[in-house]
C-alpha cells in the first residue's frame, strides 16, 4: 500500500494487448502526498509532488491511463516475514 512520503516512479505502459516496448519506457519520479479510493468508481487516487517539468509530463500520461506506479527504495518482504 502506498503511503505519504513514498518515492515512486510513474512508468509508461503500452496500450492494452500491445507488445512490450523495445526501448526502456519513460519513468517519472515523484513523491506520494496522499492516497484514497474514489467511492463511486473504485479507482485508486494518488496525489504526488514533483518538480514543474516532470509534473507536465506526468499529467499528460495520467490522462491516458497507461502507466504503472513503482515504489522506489524499499525492499520487498521475504516469504515468512
Amino acid at each position: 500500500m502506498l503511503q505519504a512520503g513514498d518515492s515512486i516512479l510513474v512508468v509508461d505502459t503500452p496500450a492494452a494487448q500491445a507488445d512490450p516496448p523495445e526501448a526502456v519506457p519513460l519513468a517519472l519520479a515523484a513523491t506520494v502526498v496522499t492516497t484514497s479510493i474514489d467511492e463511486i468508481s473504485g479507482v485508486s487516487v494518488v496525489t504526488v509532488v514533483t518538480d514543474v517539468e516532470v509534473a507536465k509530463a506526468l499529467a499528460a500520461r495520467a490522462a491516458t491511463g497507461r502507466f504503472t506506479i513503482v515504489v522506489v527504495g524499499t525492499v520487498a518482504p521475504q516469504p515468512g516475514e
